[in-house]
């Protein structure tokens, strides 16, 4: 918030407007004490009671008034009212009387407040009430009306305000009410056609400041009869040591901060009025009237008034705890037939994932992220990057050290501000520890839900510096102003943690229960081992014949080495002089002849290809390849370019992931990706560009990656097959190779702790699969 704005709202909350030593001048006020000696007055007396107001002075009430025997009685009973007492006698019938003047033998209604140290009188001209409404009429009318057909509460209180508008002749009345940053919003209206429409429209916290919303919490009634009156001062004191001001929280006639008379004026209002709504001692909102002319209201209706607002209050709670009850007896349903299901269920994470869908429902989530035995449950619409949710689970990690409840936000960024993207899938959070101890938590989110607000007027208030103290400035209009508002979510309706706390019993129970079992196996299990014991000496003795078979294997491999290696001379010589003759034939060889020349460079070219990958084949059993990390990011680059002329002439489509950095043999790894990549080109399908994509899933323990491709497929019943070594599914003269490609991916997977496999169909091109294990070591330089 800006330092000036700041320091205005501060020095508007410090004015002193429970004191403002001056009164509304539809009345005179006198402060006595419990011996009816009077101490303050207002100046007005003369022209209301032909008293002069000094002559009034440190006077008995009885000087100048016949005061009733049950007003006598009354201060004989109450002496010294607690502080807390006084609003319970404030505007009640039985503190309203009258008295007679004995200056001008006229009739004045008299309101008395009962304060700790001190009376207040406010005196006002006896006016006849006709058609005044019974207030028990009052009551049952408006209890009746918040228990008709299911209604909505605008609704209800729409009707109510008519009634009030007749009772006061109010132009305009509306219900007024607080959310939880103490901004207002008019959400029931009735009015006149000549005055406009509030309704909907928002007002911010600083139109009804801290100080103000403490007066209308302590007194039920504020009336301003007509915005142009000119205060009248009070003088003498309450205590000629302290002469401190008079408190005149309790009174009806105390005098309006100027601002507030303001911004009435910018209104157009001449005549306001307002009824507070309390429920369960907090101020929840405000009836406020306006007319567009000055309207005075005599004591006798201000009671009633004050009775609407009171019964009102009532009714609104009674209604909000009728539907919070209704809402928790549905969300405490919903827990309990998961929880049901929880406690016996043999798979946890998988009940948690078939319940996740009616978990988010019941608290109107949009996603939920668990964390349940070291697994990891992600439904619906979850922040996706796992690092931004590390953080907030460090967050809630440290606050539930600190508190033992669930933490519920609907404004994350105010608390933990992470990213735009985090805060648009997660402005709402509920999280729910399970078990601090083993890291178990269940989270859900709600998504930002940007809502525009109508304002009435400029939200942000005018500031101007007088006498060096910046002072906020009334609105001077109310034409409605848009606002979008950002970064919130829509509110958890939660009415109490019993439903989160049976689910979270139940999760327990299950580890418990599981707990349990395990110790159950465990004795088995340790009389199971004595039987495998047994079985192992029998798997020794295979164990020996396989690794006599590997060490044939070996030596079949040392032999193919050598072969290929032998070979290698004799076939360059043939490749050499093969050429040459066909160099030095040139012209002189009919057809037939020529076919058998190439037919042996064919069968060369084949021969030599056959070597080279024997070779490959030995050289990864043979040569050693040191463990290194690996960024995939900056090898499959390479790779690509060693394609780059094929991939301009086919006019390739190339994706790949953000790749990881891995631990393996570098060589190796590209060889793998380079086969691979190779495969897919060669068998593309003639009529399609390819589409090649190399994806990635970390898979805790190991990488899995996939090259995907949009070629020829592949049968399922040679899925296995491919892999065998000189196995081929088609003719050299259709694709050149000899079969030992696939054979070379299996060889450095293995080496490499994993697996390959493919998934494919005829003309639906091919996904090969391989997986990278993360436990590979440096010091394993071979297997």
């Amino acid at each position: 918030m800006d330092k000036v704005l700041e320091e205005a709202l501060k020095n508007c909350e410090d004015e002193p407007i429970q004191s403002p030593e001056s009164i509304q001048p539809h009345g005179v006020l006198l402060a006595l004490d419990y011996d009816l000696n009077i101490l303050r007055v207002s100046q007005n007396t003369e022209e209301f009671l032909d008293i002069k107001a000094e002559s009034m002075l440190q006077q008995p009430l009885q000087a100048f008034f016949n005061v009733p025997d049950v007003l006598e009685m009354k201060l004989q009973t109450l002496e010294h009212p607690l502080p807390d007492q006084q609003s319970d006698f404030y505007f009640q019938p039985n503190n309203l009387y009258e008295l007679n003047c004995l200056a001008n033998q006229q009739r004045y209604s008299c309101l008395v407040t009962f304060q700790e140290k001190y009376l207040l009188l406010e005196l006002e001209r006896v006016t006849p009430e006709y058609l005044l409404p019974d207030g028990f009429m009052i009551s049952k009318e408006l209890i009746f009306s918040f228990h008709q057909a299911p209604q909505k509460l605008e609704e209800i209180l729409s009707k109510n305000l008519q009634r009030l508008q007749k009772l006061t002749g109010f132009g305009r009345l509306g219900v007024y009410k607080f959310d939880h940053q103490w901004n207002g919003q008019v959400i029931a209206e009735v009015k006149k056609e000549s005055m406009p429409s509030y309704l909907g429209l928002h007002f911010p916290a600083s139109d009804i400041p801290a100080q103000a919303r403490a007066l209308y919490t302590k007194n039920w009634l504020r009336l301003i009869s007509d915005v142009d009156y000119t205060p009248v001062p009070i003088i003498g004191t309450t205590n000629l040591q302290t002469h401190l001001p008079l408190d005149l929280s309790f009174s009806t006639l105390r005098s309006v901060s100027p601002v507030h008379i303001q911004y009435l004026k910018n209104m157009d209002v001449k005549a306001s009025c307002s009824i507070s709504i309390i429920i369960d001692g907090q101020l929840w909102g405000m009836i406020v009237c306006h007319d567009d002319a000055p309207l005075y209201l005599s004591p006798q209706k201000r009671i009633v008034c004050v009775h609407i607002g009171q019964m009102l209050s009532i009714q609104i709670s009674a209604y909000q705890k009728q539907q919070h009850t209704f809402l928790q007896e549905r969300q405490y349903s919903g827990f309990e037939v998961i929880s049901n299901r929880l406690i016996e269920a043999d798979n946890l994470l998988l009940e948690l994932k078939n319940s996740a869908h009616r978990l988010m429902e019941i608290l109107t989530a949009t996603g939920l992220w668990g964390i349940v035995d070291n697994q990891e449950l992600l439904e619906g619409n979850v922040p996706s990057n796992p690092t931004e949710r590390q953080i907030l689970l460090d967050f809630l990690n440290d606050y539930f050290h600190k508190h033992d409840k669930p933490f519920i936000t609907e404004n994350l960024d105010k608390t933990l501000k992470i990213s735009d993207e985090f805060t648009e899938k997660a402005s709402g959070v509920l999280a729910l520890p399970i078990s601090g101890k083993n890291n178990h938590f269940l989270i859900w989110f709600k998504q930002e839900q940007i809502t525009s607000a109508a304002w009435g007027g400029k939200p942000k208030k005018d500031i101007v510096i007088t006498d060096g103290y910046p002072k906020l400035l009334p609105r001077a209009s109310f034409e409605t102003w848009k606002t979008n508002v950002r970064g919130e979510s829509s509110p958890w309706m939660l009415n109490d943690l019993k439903g989160l706390m049976a689910l979270k019993n139940a999760i327990l129970t299950n580890l418990l229960i599981r707990s349990e079992k395990i110790a159950e196996r465990k004795e088995e299990l340790e009389k199971e081992v004595a039987r495998k014991t047994e079985s192992l000496k029998k798997i020794k003795s295979q164990l020996e014949d396989i690794l006599a078979s590997l060490k044939r294997d070996e030596r079949l491999e040392n032999f193919a080495y050598i072969t290929s290696h032998d070979l290698q001379e004799p076939l360059r010589q043939i490749s050499t002089f093969t050429q040459l003759m066909k160099k030095r034939l040139d012209g002189r060889l009919d057809a037939k002849e020529q076919g058998y020349l190439k037919f042996i460079v064919d069968g060369t070219e084949n021969m030599q290809l056959l070597i080279d990958d024997l070779l490959e084949y030995s050289r990864l059993t043979r040569q050693e390849y040191a463990i290194e990390e690996i960024d995939l990011n900056k090898l499959l680059p390479k790779v690509l370019y060693l394609f780059q002329e094929t991939i301009q002439n086919t006019e390739a489509q190339i994706q790949v992931d953000v790749l990881p950095v891995i631990t393996g043999k570098k060589v190796l790894v590209q060889q793998l990706f380079q086969n691979l990549l190779s495969n897919a080109f060669k068998y593309r399908n003639p009529k399609l560009p390819p589409m090649i994509s190399i994806e990635v899933e970390d898979k805790t323990n190991h990488w899995q990656f996939v090259v995907k491709d949009n070629g020829i497929g592949i049968s399922e019943e040679f899925h296995e097959v491919i892999f065998q070594l000189f196995k081929r599914l088609h003719t050299k003269h259709a694709y050149k190779g000899s079969g030992m490609g696939l054979t070379l991916c299996q060889k450095i997977v293995q080496q490499h702790l994993g697996n390959i496999w493919v998934n494919s169909a005829p003309q639906a091109g091919s996904s090969f699969y391989f997986t990278i294990s993360k436990i590979l070591t440096y010091d394993s330089s071979n297997f």
